[in-house]
């Protein structure tokens, strides 16, 4: 290994144990606190950045990976993928046709070095996030004849989070989303569902995260999980609350850690061999230069 990342960066997941209780236990801590307002957070797991990289190499061995590290430029990520010496996949329905063309078009030894430059696929799903509701309320919808068919008027809770569309879920803006909550606690079949709408603390009626939502009854200090939140978000915290960002807990599985620790080293090159090298382009925080190493593709983490 590289050195970029110990074991004391993150918590060890071990065998029958997911991010998923992880978070659970987070959320579970941080409603019992007695002092402090319970914000957002993120519960992230380098495991899947690591997958990613190896499927990535399996796929396209030609291409040499570099990642953008404005789609998410926290400390955990960026200490992994210098452990990997960084990298982009791209999805497995292209990755034949692009090896293809690239023989096709670009035979190896014709001199030509091949780049990807992308993000969104090492940190999406690695990322999920947990947010607390603040507030909430009833609204009537205006539907006559219908309280005389249900024996009630009809109506819509509006829950309010500590974030909106002006921070972490600044994809329902730019990328027309729509963010849908996964419930801690899974209700039962005899529970009502009510439409539901969640908004984020902004007072100009434009910060809507999410409508049309189908929820059991929840209540103040309920927690929301989003998943796959991990492109785009990091270091966009709310800004009502200033410069201040969302909590991250890294995770990894004990088999991607040691998956991570068996990759061989790259090579060292010499003189003649400088063009192997390229500097990071995206102002990488870390080390000046990454070299990509020979394709590893453990078995056991795929």
């Amino acid at each position: 290994m590289a050195g970029y990342l110990s074991e004391t960066d993150f918590v060890m997941v071990e065998e029958g144990f997911s991010t998923r209780d992880l978070l659970e236990e987070l959320t579970m801590g941080a409603s019992q606190a007695t002092t402090g307002e319970a914000t957002a957070f993120f519960v992230a797991d380098l495991g899947a950045v690591v997958r990613k990289h190896f499927c990535f190499l399996k796929c396209l061995p030609r291409v040499r990976p570099f990642y953008a590290v404005k789609c998410n430029s926290s400390l955990g990520v960026l200490k992994v993928l210098a452990e990997l010496g960084l990298g982009f996949s791209c999805a497995n329905k292209i990755a034949s046709v692009i090896s293809s063309a690239l023989d096709l078009y670009f035979p190896e030894g014709c001199g030509v070095d091949i780049f990807a430059k992308l993000g969104r696929y090492y940190v999406t799903s690695a990322f999920t996030l947990a947010v607390s509701i603040i507030a909430k309320k009833e609204v009537l919808l205006d539907q006559p004849g219908r309280e005389e068919e249900t024996g009630s008027a009809p109506k819509t809770i509006v829950y309010q989070l500590d974030e909106g569309i002006y921070g972490i879920f600044n994809s329902v803006l730019f990328d027309n989303t729509c963010p849908t909550p996964v419930l801690q606690k899974k209700p039962s079949t005899e529970q009502p569902l009510y439409s539901s709408s969640l908004w984020g603390p902004a007072a100009d009626g434009c910060d809507c995260v999410a409508e049309g939502l189908w929820l059991p009854q929840l209540h103040v200090g309920d927690w929301l999980v989003f998943e796959n939140m991990g492109a785009y978000t990091v270091g966009m915290g709310s800004l009502f609350r200033g410069i201040q960002t969302c909590r991250i807990t890294y995770a990894m599985s004990r088999v991607a850690w040691k998956a991570l620790r068996e990759q061989p080293l790259p090579a060292e090159q010499d003189e003649d061999a400088e063009g192997m090298c390229k500097p990071l382009s995206c102002g990488w925080e870390i080390t000046d230069t990454l070299c990509v190493g020979p394709v590893f593709t453990p078995a056991s983490i795929m």
